[in-house]
């Protein structure tokens, strides 16, 4: 039975609900819940309540899919198997998990992680996480306890589980590699995986006004490439300021010269004779999608990759683990979305969950030395974002003052 309670407390009324009940044969009041003063009600009953003493805005919609996505995968199960420690602290699973969906959310600096997380969701997901655990120090020390073999080892069991548990067929996948270049000191010997040698990737190179023969050079590389020689001529000369410049055309005749004798004559030879015409064509033509990963790895807004804060052996070694899974994580997403038959790109899929934020009011605090209270709510959803929460089976927590 619940009842309204008045207390007088130094001439001023406060009101309680108390529930009550049979206890040991007696009736006693099992719970009290305090409502304030008579016009705390009033205002409460009008639809008007205290208003919120500051509000703090927490990226959710990102850093909780992937969140859920490493559960899923058990990648701290995973890392923990192969590298136990004692039960100290964060092990060195809650650490790789961290790292790799930093890496597919927003790379930082192990020594601005906790920043980092401190404006995500993820203190609410995983309140064993402090900022004296997330320092740089503690992330390379547990860095080094996973030695090249190990983390192959890590990588191995846990592609493998997943393949299981999604069911995916490995007998048309197609293999391809990459490289990605690194700075290392001039004189460091001791480095064998960071090796000199040349940049493919076009770092800028700034500070150098153009002039007629780099010109020339610039378009004799573009123009390496089959067939473009024939198809493309180039003219470069100086204008009145001195200044190059480029003027190109097309050669139609040149183009249907190919046409009739190069292009669209493709043969394919392959040793899986059991494939049927289309099963070999879909393998060579899905090559464009390893190409595509490489290219979101190496991408300076949406890659894992980049920036590389280290240049040692076995911390780019561990580096290339945890980016590997950001890359995992992420894929594991997007495929989901696509069963679900929502098509959508992985820049697209990627900023739809960025872009989903949970905002928290923080009220006064009803007496001194008590908890603010806080009512925890999203910020407004499109169509699309409110079908990824459903199909992620996102937990959309909110909560009244």
């Amino acid at each position: 039975m619940q009842r309204l309670e008045a207390k007088s407390i130094n001439g001023r009324t406060y009101y309680y609900l108390s529930l009550w009940g049979w206890r040991n044969g007696k009736c006693r009041r099992l719970s009290q819940k305090y409502l304030g003063k008579p016009e705390d009600i009033a205002r409460a009953v009008e639809g008007a309540g205290p208003a919120p003493q500051y509000a703090v805005v927490l990226d959710w919609g990102l850093p909780q899919a992937l969140w859920q996505e490493a559960e899923r995968a058990q990648v701290v199960q995973q890392v923990d198997q192969l590298c136990p420690k004692r039960a100290q602290g964060l092990s060195t699973g809650d650490y790789i998990r961290l790292a790799a969906i930093n890496r597919a959310c927003e790379p930082v600096s192990k020594q601005a992680m906790w920043e980092w997380v401190s404006h995500t969701s993820l203190p609410r997901l995983w309140p064993e996480a402090s900022a004296p655990q997330l320092t740089s120090q503690h992330f390379w020390d547990h860095m080094d306890r996973i030695p090249p073999e190990t983390a192959q080892a890590i990588w191995q069991q846990l592609i493998a589980a997943v393949l299981q548990r999604e069911q995916i067929e490995l007998s048309q996948v197609c293999y391809d590699g990459t490289n990605f270049y690194t700075f290392i000191d001039t004189f460091n010997v001791r480095c064998q995986v960071a090796k000199r040698g040349k940049n493919k990737q076009g770092r800028a190179k700034g500070g150098t006004a153009p002039t007629l023969e780099s010109v020339r050079r610039k378009c004799e590389q573009i123009l390496h490439r089959q067939h473009l020689r024939q198809l493309v001529q180039t003219t470069v000369s100086l204008n009145s300021a001195a200044v190059p410049q480029l003027s190109y055309q097309t050669s139609a005749q040149a183009q249907q010269k190919l046409k009739d004798t190069y292009l669209g004559k493709t043969l394919l030879i392959t040793g899986h004779q059991q494939w049927t015409d289309a099963q070999v064509i879909r393998a060579y033509r899905s090559q464009f999608v390893i190409e595509e990963i490489f290219h979101e790895m190496k991408d300076r807004h949406i890659g894992a990759w980049w920036p590389l804060y280290h240049w040692t052996d076995s911390k780019i070694q561990v580096h290339g683990l945890y980016c590997t899974m950001a890359v995992l994580l992420r894929a594991l997403l997007w495929r989901r979305a696509h069963q679900a038959g929502l098509h959508l790109s992985m820049s697209a899929l990627l900023q739809a969950l960025s872009q989903m934020r949970q905002v928290v009011n923080v009220f006064p605090s009803k007496r001194a030395g008590q908890p603010k209270p806080e009512q925890t709510v999203l910020t407004q959803r499109d169509d699309t974002q409110e079908k990824l929460i459903e199909i992620l089976g996102l937990r959309t927590v909110t909560s009244a003052i």
